[in-house]
């Protein structure tokens, strides 16, 4: 049985289809330097019935907030592709796009491309991965966010080369055997990070014994904080009342 795959609606988590073809998880801790930076980083998904896919790029960041307006993508940017060592900068200084679950939309510069990664300067954080790139001149997806150095320098795992090897496809031939979906359609509104954490945090108060005691605690103290304060501050203006009056 292949895994499940779930989305997370304001419903609850949503069962949409099941994992097709990926790249094995990397760890970190025991892989060389070339396979971190530069392996494959990507699944593709079969939708079960009911569950109808989109071409417009959206996001909002952790806090719910958008930055940008939702954009329809056109197509498949099929990049040349390059031998395991090759680096090429035929997209430097092309604008590039990105919608993360963390920061949202953000927008950089493509810098330079491996056989298996698209290097850009722009702000990434720990959670955007998964979100679509997009050149925001053609509307062409570029690939997915995989990873991110210091926040500043991101790289996108390039979708034509994931199509490549999920189906067989030979280079240069992406667009002629695979389509995006035709459908314009919203995407479903998601639970962004601090909703997640609120959901998270009134579990922890009602399952767990300890952390309701804790917090019954701190709010005990904060109480008691709050009523020194109007008070050590009614004194300290009387004292100053005081000085001026001699």
């Amino acid at each position: 049985m292949q895994p499940e795959v779930y989305v997370p609606t304001h419903e609850g988590d949503k069962l949409i289809g099941t994992r097709e073809h990926g790249a094995p998880v990397l760890n970190t801790d025991n892989e060389n330097v070339e396979a971190v930076l530069n392996g494959d980083d990507w699944g593709t998904i079969v939708l079960i019935d009911g569950v109808n896919a989109t071409r417009i790029a959206d996001s909002k960041d952790q806090f719910g907030n958008s930055q940008g307006q939702p954009v329809e993508l056109t197509s498949v940017r099929d990049y040349p592709d390059l031998k395991p060592g090759e680096v090429s900068f035929d997209e430097f200084g092309k604008p590039i796009c990105k919608d993360g679950q963390t920061t949202g939309r953000t927008c950089g510069t493509q810098v330079l491309r491996t056989s298996n990664g698209l290097w850009y300067l722009g702000e990434v954080r720990p959670g955007d991965s998964g979100g679509v790139t997009f050149d925001p001149n053609t509307g062409e997806a570029l690939g997915v966010t995989s990873m991110t150095v210091l926040g500043l320098v991101g790289r996108s795992q390039p979708a034509d080369v994931a199509i490549e090897k999920a189906y067989g496809i030979p280079d240069g031939q992406v667009n002629e055997r695979f389509q995006l979906p035709n459908s314009t359609e919203a995407h479903t509104p998601m639970r962004n990070f601090q909703d997640d954490t609120a959901a998270a945090n009134e579990w922890l108060m009602n399952n767990d014994p300890q952390v309701k005691q804790l917090q019954e605690q701190i709010s005990s103290v904060t109480e008691e904080i709050e009523k020194l304060i109007p008070l050590n501050a009614q004194n300290s203006i009387d004292e100053v009342t005081k000085i001026f009056a001699q």
